[in-house]
């Protein structure tokens, strides 16, 4: 899918998803264009599926494609400028360059350029770790007191990327808190799908840069993260401990305790102990019953 932006970034840039769209100075127009030598009506943008046309509608007023004057309509396609008047646009295709970011990063290590390391001294809390599939591999941006991300080289986080503005956001780091804050960028600055002018920025939060995604990491809070294993309920404790290969039969026989022979020893020893202490109980009687009856006698 194509997308349009305007040279001078003083209008957002738009997906070319719909039927057509309309350019000129009347404010009839989609797009109503203020520069010099644009007619009411200057020219129409038609898009069938793939195939996107420009189609002239003033034949008085300058209309070109790639400097080349049109004579009533062309076909157009990424990377293609237009020149309505003195009013420039370019064709892009948002996609395809992120895929010659990566590639441009891949053969060269400034294609992406990290903020200047931060002394020995200096301790990073915060980083932005690439989310796009093909920027994965690459190292997070350490963020200090503060950090400019655009495609600027003069930008602290230097992203080469045409959908990215100059100075696109501005992120601050002060008293263990982190903001980010849109620099009034053409295609806006996004977290968690918002879009935000200014917000303080949390552990896990994903900021965008229209196809551009970052993750926000807190050495602090990553280094709280304590994993916790979910409690085990009775029935998984019971098959932990019972031995798998045995069969069920031999499972229920082994909760049995068997009868040790010292059980019986001991027992024995019990019964014995207790028909001697009957017998010289009742030897006692005997000789006590004895006795009463000698004196009685006597």
């Amino acid at each position: 899918m194509l997308q349009l932006r305007f040279a001078d970034e003083t209008k957002p840039p738009f997906w070319l998803v719909a039927s057509s769209y309309t350019f000129g100075a009347s404010l009839d127009n989609d797009h109503v264009l203020s520069q010099d030598h644009v007619a009411p009506e200057h020219a129409r943008i038609i898009v069938d599926g793939e195939l996107v046309r420009l189609v002239r509608m003033d034949m008085a007023s300058s209309t070109r494609v790639n400097g080349i004057e049109i004579r009533q309509e062309e076909e157009l396609k990424a990377g293609d400028e237009i020149t309505l008047g003195t009013a420039k646009l370019h064709v892009t295709d948002p996609k395809s360059e992120a895929r010659a970011l990566v590639d441009e990063a891949a053969g060269s290590s400034t294609a992406l350029r990290q903020p200047t390391q931060a002394p020995l001294d200096t301790e990073v809390h915060w980083f932005l770790r690439p989310l796009n599939t093909t920027l994965v591999s690459g190292d997070p941006f350490p963020i200090e007191s503060e950090a400019v991300l655009g495609r600027s080289k003069d930008s602290d986080i230097c992203v080469p990327a045409s959908h990215l503005s100059r100075k696109h956001a501005r992120f601050t780091y002060d008293g263990n808190k982190l903001k980010i804050e849109d620099l009034n960028s053409s295609n806006g600055t996004f977290v968690n799908g918002k879009k935000v002018q200014m917000i303080e920025l949390k552990h896990g939060d994903e900021v965008g840069f229209d196809t551009l995604r970052f993750r926000v990491e807190s050495v602090m809070d990553s280094e709280d993260v304590t994993t916790l294993r979910p409690a085990l309920d009775i029935t998984q404790v019971s098959q932990a401990v019972t031995p798998r290969d045995m069969p069920p039969a031999s499972r229920r026989a082994a909760t049995v305790r068997p009868k040790s022979s010292s059980s019986k020893e001991s027992r024995g020893s019990g019964d014995a102990m207790g028909n001697f202490a009957l017998g010289l109980g009742a030897i006692t009687v005997v000789v006590v019953v004895a006795s009463l009856v000698w004196l009685l006698l006597k």
